[in-house]
């Protein structure tokens, strides 16, 4: 389902279930990583109108971008993923504890053809931009405070697009 062409398909979803679903495929990669995990997700978060399957292609490379971007850097590999609500929306953060963001990568990340890795394409962060505008979402990418970086999804919820 994640590599066949298809068309999308909006339904009303719990991103909390998404985001556990995606970390259950993820797990080996954490284990191999040696990384720790930490998940906060907010109780009773309201519904989104969202393609499950290309969510969790965005949470899958937000996820293993983050691990990637802790292999060399930090001694003690830290990936945060939280959910809230903020308005009318629902967040989702993806923190690591990786060697973070620089100002001029930061303004460039989701270009396409953009990569910062030796063996990278460039294209994972353009798609998943692109997935967000789809469902009239949006993804930023930050510095983390005290190291590393945040990448936040912001999806409208449930007829309020």
């Amino acid at each position: 389902a994640f590599v066949r062409k298809r068309d999308q398909e909006m339904k009303p979803c719990d991103l909390n279930a998404i985001v556990q679903e995606t970390l259950g495929l993820f797990e080996g990669m954490v284990r191999r990583a040696g990384a720790t995990v930490t998940v906060d997700l907010a109780e009773a978060l309201p519904v989104v109108l969202a393609d499950k399957v290309q969510i969790q292609q965005v949470l899958l490379n937000l996820f293993q971008n983050a691990l990637e971007a802790m292999k060399e850097a930090a001694p003690q590999k830290r990936l945060s993923i939280a959910t809230r609500r903020e308005g009318d929306a629902v967040v989702l953060s993806v923190s690591d504890s990786g060697a973070g963001l620089t100002e001029a990568v930061a303004t460039r990340v989701f270009e396409p053809f953009f990569t910062t890795k030796p063996e990278g394409l460039g294209l994972g962060l353009a798609l998943c931009k692109t997935i967000m505008e789809a469902h009239q979402g949006h993804l930023e990418a930050a510095p983390r405070e005290g190291g590393g970086t945040v990448m936040t999804v912001r999806l409208p919820m449930e007829g309020r697009s």
